[in-house]
Parts: structure tokens; sequence; C-alpha cells
């Protein structure tokens, strides 16, 4: 196939300490390092003795930013179109991007993503109503479930 490996992206790295001003690696997406951490939470060998280490891998800061200004450029180009054609056309992508990196640990990452795209559909909303008050655009757009307690119960079995 011709591949190669060009040596100016090429380095060889160990996940926990850090070597050029940098710890662990990006492959793929992620982020890989390795913590220190106590003997009852530290993974282990395949004799079952304790390595100190735990390995994290998570979603990279960079694709983070790739998602949030992809989803920004989503919302931005559908000012003017109704909930559900801009529903429409954020699902996709959301979905695409979670399951993809639902397999690590995602959920600040998760978090993070969810929260710029609160704000991002919260101006969108306000866009939309520019004679309307925050609070009355917020209750229009995103309802809160109501719990009740008959709901309560019927959902522990009672």
């Amino acid at each position: 196939m011709g591949l190669e490996l060009k040596p100016g992206k090429t380095r060889l790295t160990h996940p926990l300490n850090t070597h050029e001003g940098k710890v662990g690696f990006n492959f793929l997406g992620f982020t890989i390092r390795q913590f220190r951490v106590g003997k009852y939470q530290s993974g282990k060998n395949n004799q079952g003795i304790p390595l100190g280490h735990k390995t994290r891998i998570k979603p990279s800061k960079e694709k983070l930013k790739y998602h949030v200004k992809k989803i920004r450029a989503i919302v931005h180009s559908h000012k003017t179109a109704s909930q559900s054609v801009l529903i429409g056309h954020l699902n996709p992508v959301i979905i695409g991007w979670a399951n993809y990196h639902s397999i690590q640990v995602s959920k600040e990452t998760y978090e993070l993503a969810d929260e710029h795209l609160y704000q991002q559909l919260k101006v969108w909303a306000i866009h939309r109503h520019p004679n309307k008050t925050h609070n009355w655009v917020v209750r229009k757009y995103w309802h809160q479930a109501r719990r009740t307690t008959m709901g309560l119960l019927n959902q522990s079995g009672k």
C-alpha cells in the first residue's frame, strides 16, 4: 500500500511519564494517559500483581472542539428553521459522535459537549423570539418532567 511513518508525527512516549512536556498521547480521537493510584484502585497484571497506575482513555480535547464547532455551524445555518428540522440535522451528528466515544471514559466530555449544545440552542431559541423574555423561551423549549408521588410509587414497583 506504500504507507510510511512520518518522523515529524511519530514519537515514542510512555503514557505515565512526561516526555517533551507532554503526558500520554492522542490516537484516533482519544487521549491515552496513565495516572498513579493507590493499591486498591490500581490495575493488575496477568499474575494479579498491582501495577500502581490506572489507564484512562478519554475523548481528546481537539475532537471535542471540532464537534462543538460542527454543532455550532449546524445551529447557525438553521437559524430560521423549525425546531423539528434543526433536531433532524443535529441528531445524526450528536448520536454518531456519542456512540464513537461511548466505549471509554466519556462522562466529563459528554457534560462539556452538553453544556456547549445547550448554550448554542438557547441562543438559537432567543434569536427566534426576540420580543419574549429569556425565561419564556426556556419554558417553551425546555420542559422538565413532572414527578408526582404516584409516578414515584409506580417506578418503585409499589
